[in-house]
């Protein structure tokens, strides 16, 4: 029996998950799918989990998807395929609508759905040597794990076409620039920065505000601001009956007071 292909361990309440197939850049495969959303729907309805990082091991961060598992797939039904993909497909959408901070920790190459997958948490931290290239296109395929939607407001629509359709290369220092990037720090530090990042925003929200943001942010670009306004009063008004925004609340006249008292 091989190592396990994902690895979960805790650092400071948060979740690590590192892909771990190291020998092949970590590609992702049909085990690793699964494995990837039955961690996240565990860690989902985990309270003691303050946020979740993503990462790989050894010199990769996820070279894409395994060409072994796609040349599987040749031949077979389209129906099927579709199927097969949809299937791997379900751990983007957990990924998405985890009610969690959630952080890549990018320790390498990310190409293709590796990149995808950098670009899916809420922040990415890339380490020094960290790259970023889609590579769908140049192996006759189009990004299936988010990248299409993704990139283009991430980067906006010139540059996520020019990273599509040439599959240019881009370093670290350049994810930064244009927003890829959260932070660049130094490969040794790249897991830590994570993981003190998703820490950093777990204590700044709510986990019922933290989930209803990200699905506020991901419907806004869909909806008119008249939308978008009703939207946020329906869920304003479910938020401000709940116990944390007046434990919050609470707080916050709390330590106003004190600082009052210390003038």
């Amino acid at each position: 029996m091989g190592d396990p292909v994902l690895l979960v361990e805790r650092r400071q309440d948060v979740a690590v998950l590192t892909l771990n197939r190291p020998e092949v850049a970590n590609v992702l495969n049909f085990e690793l799918f699964f494995a990837l959303t039955a961690a996240l729907e565990s860690l989902a309805g985990d309270d003691r989990v303050a946020g979740v990082v993503i990462t790989g091991s050894g010199r990769f961060f996820c070279g894409g998807g395994d060409l072994r598992m796609l040349e599987g797939l040749q031949g077979e039904e389209p129906t099927r395929v579709m199927n097969q993909i949809r299937q791997a497909q379900r751990f983007a959408l957990r990924l998405a609508e985890l009610p969690l901070p959630t952080v890549s920790a990018v320790n390498g190459p990310a190409a293709g759905g590796g990149f995808d997958l950098a670009l899916l948490p809420d922040a990415c931290v890339a380490g020094e040597s960290a790259s970023f290239t889609s590579a769908f296109t140049a192996v006759g395929l189009v990004p299936d794990l988010g990248g299409s939607w993704l990139l283009p407001r991430v980067v906006g629509r010139s540059r996520a076409r020019r990273l599509v359709l040439t599959n240019e290369r881009i370093d670290a220092l350049t994810a930064l620039e244009w927003g890829v990037a959260a932070r660049v720090v130094p490969d040794a530090e790249v897991v830590d920065s994570a993981v003190a990042l998703a820490v950093e925003m777990a204590s700044r929200c709510t986990r019922p505000a933290l989930a209803e943001a990200k699905r506020a942010l991901d419907a806004a670009e869909g909806q008119s601001l008249a939308e978008s306004l009703e939207a946020a009063a329906t869920v304003q008004a479910v938020l401000i009956a709940a116990p944390e925004h007046r434990e919050r609340t609470k707080r916050f006249f709390e330590a106003s007071a004190k600082r009052l008292s210390e003038v």
